[in-house]
């Protein structure tokens, strides 16, 4: 029970309560003027639900998207790890301590990057970079220690792998889903609201609910709406450590994996 009201509380917020009043005020206005529309509910699947629904199928997609990436990180650099362990010899071992102390910080470099501000996030960037830079510079080490010229090869495809991985990351943090299809809808959501007060209020008509029970049916819609954005939104940022679905880059794990 206490899980399902704090899934909730993430997608029922002032926005929806906003909406709300403004949709209950607009059907209360129009029942006292006498202005009763019925209009088609066609619209709202048009201007709002579709664009709505698309988005956050878009969404969905960056975040598995995001997770596939963030796994092949992983596996790369643990393939790495290991590789330069196994294939070297035991004079290797400060090296190999010392990737083990890159890896860990180019983790939570990424971690930072990915929980911050968009505005902040750059500040973050070029650590991450001069950890892959390090990295790069301990396997030409390696060479003094047993590693032959097509197991450099190999791990520098797993490093390359690892960097690639992580620009994808990086593209689908900064870049999101269109801001003009958001824009539109939510736009769409409170105009909603106040269009659609005439159709409310000739519900009274159609249907002889008591006075109280027609302000359901514009609350009812205007927490739907305002749901499907809210889920939307959490979607759109799936590292921000907030909604329930987010992406957790969990270090402490990852380096757990670092045996020696």
């Amino acid at each position: 029970m206490l899980k399902i009201l704090k899934s909730l509380a993430l997608i029922i917020n002032y926005k929806t309560f906003l909406v709300i009043t403004i949709s209950c005020i607009s059907t209360y206005f129009c029942r006292y003027m006498k202005w009763e529309a019925d209009f088609t509910m066609t619209l709202v699947s048009v201007a709002i639900v579709f664009p709505v629904v698309f988005s956050i199928s878009s969404a969905y997609q960056r975040r598995e998207n995001a997770l596939k990436q963030l796994a092949m990180l992983r596996s790369n650099a643990l393939s790495f790890f290991y590789s330069t362990r196994d294939w070297t010899q035991d004079t290797a071992a400060p090296v190999i301590e010392r990737i083990k102390e890159l890896q860990k910080k180019l983790f939570t470099n990424i971690r930072n990057f990915l929980t911050a501000q968009e505005n902040e996030a750059r500040n973050y960037e070029k650590p991450i970079f001069e950890c892959f830079s390090e990295l790069s510079k301990k396997v030409s080490e390696l060479k003094d220690h047993g590693l032959t010229a097509s197991e450099i090869t190999r791990v520098g495809q797993y490093h390359n792998n690892m960097m690639i991985c992580f620009n994808v990351i990086k593209g689908i943090f900064y870049y999101r889903t269109p801001i003009a299809l958001r824009a539109y809808y939510r736009f769409f959501i409170y105009v909603f609201a106040v269009l659609y007060g005439p159709y409310f209020a000739q519900m009274k008509h159609s249907t002889n609910l008591p006075d109280y029970l027609i302000y359901i049916m514009p609350t009812m819609y205007s927490a739907i709406l305002v749901s499907l954005d809210n889920i939307q939104f959490h979607l759109e940022q799936p590292f921000d450590g907030v909604g329930e679905d987010d992406i957790q880059v969990n270090v402490e794990e990852y380096t757990n994996l670092l045996i020696d």
